[in-house]
């Protein structure tokens, strides 16, 4: 039989084995965690380059797409322009024209406008001239 001593020895070879097992296991999940540490990182930074790229190219396609509606945008623009706007003021020059071509030249005004103050003080004159002779007779 075993006595004392013998169980002794045989609980600090048991509690070596274990000890050894669990710095093996230890060492073995910590190597684990690195190695998954490592992949994760890895794989993180493969994702960022990745929506890196995408977001570039999305920023390119958009940045395309602005460019396409800008340029449809103006055609539209000078499109109503042409149509719309231009014509109106061909109507409207055309208007002016006309009123331009009617109207009398201000030196014309100007030569009546003499002409009537002209008048009116030889109507007066003339007036004046009929209320003396009434008065003489």
């Amino acid at each position: 039989m075993l006595d004392e001593k013998d169980l002794q020895a045989i609980a600090q070879i048991m509690d070596e084995k274990i000890a050894a097992s669990e710095e093996r296991v230890t060492a073995k999940i910590t190597e684990s965690e690195e190695r998954m540490t490592g992949k994760i990182m890895e794989s993180e930074e493969r994702m960022t380059a990745k929506i890196m790229e995408s977001e570039e190219r999305m920023t390119g396609r958009m940045d395309q797409k602005l460019a396409e509606q800008k340029q449809d945008l103006i055609q539209c623009m000078n499109v109503i322009i042409e149509s719309e706007i231009t014509p109106k003021f061909n109507l409207l020059a055309d208007g002016i024209k006309d009123i331009q071509e009617k109207l009398v030249p201000r030196s014309r005004v100007d030569d009546l406008e003499d002409e009537v103050k002209f008048l009116k003080l030889m109507c007066r004159q003339m007036a004046e001239d009929t209320a003396k002779l009434k008065k003489a007779n």
